[in-house]
């Protein structure tokens, strides 16, 4: 990939990130290791390949952050059918 498609993946991570925040998918603290980094979409005299290690860390970070927020509403669903067969079963005494 081009430093320049690099960058404008960068900046479409980075968007999805705050999307992110936003919904509480994730938190600030979880993307300090990539803060850490100082290496945004905006910082046009970095590196490709420092482009590239951030890139490669927010999509872990955001990857991991879906995969939780996917296991939590899978645990909400099987509750929420189990308290209605429940309901099913024994009316709403």
């Amino acid at each position: 990939m081009k430093k320049r498609e690099l960058i404008h993946f960068h900046a479409l991570l980075g968007t999805l990130a705050g999307q992110f925040i936003d919904e509480g998918i994730v938190t600030h603290q979880e993307l300090e290791q990539y803060d850490s980094l100082g290496v945004s979409p905006m910082t046009m005299t970095g590196s490709r390949d420092d482009h590239e290690e951030a890139v490669l860390l927010l999509s872990k970070i955001l990857t991991a952050a879906v995969e939780e927020e996917a296991e939590n509403a899978k645990s909400r669903d099987k509750q929420t059918q189990t308290a209605w067969r429940w309901q099913i079963n024994h009316g709403s005494d």
